[in-house]
């Protein structure tokens, strides 16, 4: 999505978004992956500056890791996990998953 899509989703929703090696959210506005502010000086050698920064392509939503334990995961889909082997019944964790994404759930 472009830097104006993005820019009014992120106002919308309060997630973080990034393009190559810049984010943007509400709390620290555009910034790198250090958190550093991001300065205007980045795009100042274009030609089209401003418009050539609110027309860039590529943001996406950054979808944040985060660990859970089997209790956290059963209570968040409302169903229990039962542990699969490598060999084991893999029609149980095709039913699972689309469970899952039938409830709409992401875990």
């Amino acid at each position: 999505m472009k830097t104006y899509e993005m820019y009014a989703k992120a106002i919308e929703d309060g997630k973080t978004y990034r393009a190559s090696d810049m984010f943007y959210n509400n709390v620290k506005g555009f910034h790198d992956d250090e958190g550093r502010t991001w300065t205007w000086d980045a795009y100042s050698h274009h030609r089209d500056g401003y418009k050539a920064f609110l027309s860039q392509d590529g943001w996406e939503e950054v979808i944040e890791e985060r660990a859970f334990t089997l209790e956290e995961i059963e209570k968040s889909i409302e169903y229990f996990v039962k542990h699969v082997e490598e060999n084991g019944d893999r029609n149980y964790v095709k039913e699972l998953s689309e469970y899952i994404f039938s409830k709409g759930r992401r875990v």
